[in-house]
């Protein structure tokens, strides 16, 4: 069974079951109200019967103090036959019933309307007991007769010595046609409301499942691979909440997924990068070493081939430390200590300036002394390829400004140069693995595209930022920021 039809069922089912109860308990609590009215309005007729009777019995005289019962019972009948007493509408009857269960007198035709019963007559003896009649209990029962009910309230009562029992009776055959007539119209109600409600509640259910249905589409669309749908998030209900949850989960995802493309396809220009500059030298060496084995060659032919293999021979030599450097950084646990930066960075530039010889390069030097939490030799490699990079970016002289300080709880090293600058387009490619700008240019220079993702590799290990801003024709500048060592403990 579908969501909507659970919620369409749950909802008819708890509508028609709440309906059905409240109105049946309307119609009880009614129909006990009104049967309760009714006995005691019986109850207050045998008061009456019975303080008429006793008053009229008191002012009976009689000059014979040893009569029989059955005298008795004729001055009772003479007496009852002689009071008036109001029966409300015809609605109220009484019976005058002697020891032996016997009817002396009843206010109507016993056969047409109030049939006593044996089991009633029987019923009485429980209130025989006792002989104050203030304290002796009524009893009143719900009787039929056919299609007819009556309340029946029944007290004892004596006449010198004679016990006898007023049974008076109240027609209620109202009442209970009454109760009859309102749960047939309950049913009818009932019957209606399952049409009227179950329509609107089939309406409603659509209405209230259509954002559902909604976001059920749009879960199998993601599932068959479109990333770019999306949910209605109109409201505050928790559909809505639902929907923009899942939208933020599904934009998350569709980042995932990119983050993945991305990756794969920088794996792919990665693996054909490297093969691409692994061909490039390993061609060089076996074409000239075969031209060596070969021919017989003059010594300068010799020295310009042995030249050229050496120089490939460094080229995979430079490229394989890369590629090693940039493998093991990924998998090796970072041994940092507090280092001055200023004394790191005048020890590498030092061996730098070292191969400036010539070049028409400077270097300018300005930093502050600050302690900073790092591997001291793996950030020398950081600072050195900045640097190089910095060389490489020349055509002829010029000038590289290395500058540091500190800003709050950092220490910023800026390194700045005034070559050729790159397009804003480049910038976000430059920590790519074999990614080079020029790459005639690179390899001229002993490049293998492999210095700034290694650095940035070292960077964040340490948790340090970095930060390249270039304009052609002007230069580059690089940032990196640096958490200064307050002296508490860093993992």
């Amino acid at each position: 069974m579908n969501f909507f039809r659970k919620i369409y069922f749950t909802t008819m089912f708890v509508a028609v079951v709440s309906v059905a109860v409240s109105g049946y308990i309307l119609i009880e609590s009614g129909f006990r109200a009104q049967l309760d009215g009714e006995s005691d309005a019986c109850i207050d007729y045998n008061d009456i019967v019975f303080s008429a009777l006793s008053n009229e019995l008191g002012s009976v005289d009689t000059k014979n103090p040893s009569e029989n019962y059955d005298e008795i019972k004729n001055t009772v009948v003479k007496v009852v036959r002689s009071i008036n007493i109001d029966g409300s509408g015809q609605r109220n009857r009484f019976d005058i019933i002697d020891a032996d269960r016997q009817i002396i007198f009843s206010s109507i035709n016993r056969d047409g309307y109030a049939y006593v019963s044996s089991d009633f007559l029987s019923d009485i003896s429980v209130i025989r007991a006792g002989s104050d009649t203030e304290t002796t209990l009524f009893y009143y029962d719900v009787k039929t007769d056919g299609e007819r009910f009556y309340i029946r309230t029944v007290r004892p009562t004596s006449y010198r010595g004679a016990v006898f029992y007023i049974n008076t009776y109240r027609d209620c055959t109202h009442i209970f046609d009454m109760q009859r007539s309102q749960l047939k119209m309950l049913a009818l109600v009932m019957i209606c409301m399952l049409f009227t409600a179950g329509a609107l509640t089939f309406v409603i259910s659509k209405l209230l499942l259509r954002r559902v249905v909604n976001l059920t589409e749009i879960t199998q669309a993601i599932a068959g691979g479109d990333l770019t749908v999306r949910a209605e998030q109109n409201g505050q209900d928790e559909i809505a909440v639902l929907s923009r949850n899942f939208n933020v989960m599904a934009d998350r995802l569709g980042e995932k997924m990119n983050e993945l493309q991305s990756e794969v396809e920088r794996r792919e220009l990665f693996v054909g990068a490297f093969a691409h500059e692994i061909k490039t030298p390993l061609t060089s060496v076996i074409g000239y070493a075969d031209y060596l084995r070969k021919r017989p060659l003059s010594d300068d032919a010799r020295r310009l081939s042995a030249d050229y293999i050496f120089y490939e021979g460094k080229r995979l030599e430079t490229l394989s430390m890369r590629l090693l450097e940039l493998i093991v950084m990924k998998k090796r646990e970072l041994l940092r200590c507090p280092v001055d930066v200023y004394d790191t960075l005048a020890a590498v530039i030092t061996m730098f300036e070292a191969s400036l010889s010539g070049t028409g390069i400077t270097v300018e030097f300005d930093t502050a002394h600050a302690s900073v939490f790092m591997e001291e030799e793996l950030m020398k490699t950081v600072f050195y390829n900045l640097l190089d990079n910095a060389r490489k970016s020349f055509d002829g002289g010029g000038v590289i400004q290395v500058r540091g300080y500190i800003d709050g709880g950092d220490y910023l090293l800026m390194v700045s140069d005034t070559g050729r600058g790159m397009e804003r387009e480049e910038l976000s490619r430059i920590t790519d693995a074999f990614y080079m700008i020029d790459k005639s240019r690179s390899r001229s220079q002993g490049g293998a595209g492999l210095g700034l993702a290694v650095c940035s590799e070292i960077i964040n290990r340490h948790g340090f930022g970095i930060a390249f801003e270039s304009e052609v024709g002007k230069g580059t500048t690089v940032t990196v920021n640096m958490d200064i060592y307050d002296g508490g403990s860093e993992q």
